[in-house]
């Protein structure tokens, strides 16, 4: 029986709580609405969600997840299939030294660059939980 790789991924905050990377995207979304969040904040909790999402998709969401739920249930091949091409276009928005680097630029829209570019990203990172969770129920029943 497959499980959510996503579910064992937890967040180290500095108090001690933790975080999954949904709540991340979650307090990173808020933080990109707020005037007062600094440029610093943001950018810290963006290399945090890179560095977790990155090793993630490199230990726990590699192809085997794929070929396993292939193998399990030869029927969801196109729906695998279409998960491990969402995962790559996430794995690739992510390794995009622009995705991190827009922060940096002393432009006056930084915020409004950072966030339309997150909100892709978040949108299809929850569309992507979604699908795997769908995958998931389908073969566990």
């Amino acid at each position: 029986m497959l499980a959510n790789p996503l579910d064992d991924v937890r967040i180290d905050i500095k108090d001690n709580s933790q975080e999954t990377p949904r709540q991340l995207i979650q307090r990173i979304r808020a933080m990109l609405n707020d005037p007062a969040t600094s440029r610093d904040e943001i950018s810290k909790h963006l290399k945090q969600l890179h560095q977790i999402l990155q090793s993630h998709f490199l230990r726990t969401f590699d192809d085997s997840f794929f070929e396993e739920i292939v193998f399990e249930a030869p029927w969801l091949t196109p729906h695998a299939e279409c998960l491990r091409q969402q995962q790559r276009t996430l794995k690739g928005m992510i390794d995009n030294p622009q995705w991190l680097s827009v922060i940096n630029k002393s432009s006056v829209s930084w915020r409004e660059q950072v966030g339309s570019q997150f909100e892709i990203f978040a949108d299809l990172f929850f569309e992507h939980d979604a699908a795997v969770q769908d995958i998931l129920h389908a073969l566990n029943g």
